[in-house]
């Protein structure tokens, strides 16, 4: 009697969204999925999660990931966010694009250990720019480059910016890729609910407005994966200017909470990915 064929295994993709200094919970995510063995065949990422899809794809390992995020300190900081550019944002983006580049050696992203896309967004077309070739790093800053924080990238003829504007959770980008086993890690669930000081002005109602959207867009991208991970990290008041940026400084006990939402649906990943 012939042998039934071996089922083939499941090509599994992480979708990571953006979220700021949020994207840290990215980092336990990636370390509880590697410690359990889910192999992960492909990433796709917007903003923050293009930043840390990108590095993990570069390393291919979560301890040097990890290792990379907690060393980065104020001086690293302070270094990268000093390029003013104030016609089209407040920052060109130029010195972080240099210093990724570094601390990537330059790669191109055709060179990763791991199939990698970053997720931008065209303003002229209102449509996701994905970015699976060319450097990594003017990848990565492209895809997180904010709204009136960072100049716009010009690429072919497009002007773009944040990848989270388009497909904050890049389901549809990750199965693209091949995937068809999708994990989606969505750290925007923690803006809500919000105190009533934190929309006491024009500007901080704008920033809430954005992120009630960004919220809705957020749950309905998430929807099309196979589980999603929402790390429950703890509510801030609004931030804006610079001590935005210093969260990714301060905040890098995320990391945990990242690890202990994924431990929390591991056993629920390993029974779909057997099924």
């Amino acid at each position: 009697m012939d042998k039934l064929p071996s089922k083939k295994p499941k090509k599994i993709g992480l979708a990571l969204s953006g979220g700021g200094w949020r994207g840290l919970a990215h980092v336990g995510v990636l370390k509880v999925l590697e410690e359990n063995n889910i192999p992960i065949d492909y990433i796709a990422g917007a903003s923050a999660g293009a930043l840390m899809g990108g590095l993990y794809c570069y390393f291919g390992n979560s301890t040097d990931l990890e290792k990379f995020i907690l060393d980065f300190g104020y001086k690293d900081l302070f270094k990268i966010i000093s390029d003013p550019k104030m016609k089209s944002g407040l920052l060109k983006g130029r010195k972080i694009t240099d210093y990724l580049k570094q601390a990537t050696n330059n790669s191109d992203i055709e060179n990763l250990k791991i199939p990698f896309c970053a997720v931008a967004s065209d303003i002229i077309s209102g449509e996701s720019y994905y970015m699976s070739k060319g450097n990594l790093a003017e990848a990565i800053k492209t895809s997180g480059s904010i709204p009136l924080v960072f100049q716009p990238s010009k690429i072919d003829g497009k002007v773009l910016i944040d990848g989270g504007a388009t497909e904050n959770v890049p389901v549809k980008c990750v199965k693209e890729m091949g995937a068809d086993f999708v994990i989606a890690v969505s750290v925007n669930t923690a803006y809500f609910p919000v105190k009533e000081e934190d929309v006491n002005s024009s500007t901080k109602i704008a920033v809430v407005s954005t992120r009630t959207m960004l919220k809705k867009l957020s749950e309905i991208l998430a929807s099309e994966a196979d589980i999603v991970i929402e790390p429950k990290i703890s509510k801030k008041k609004v931030g804006v200017g610079v001590s935005y940026f210093l969260e990714f400084v301060r905040e890098k006990d995320i990391i945990k909470v990242g690890e202990k939402a994924t431990a929390e649906s591991i056993q629920e990943i390993k029974r779909k990915i057997k099924v």
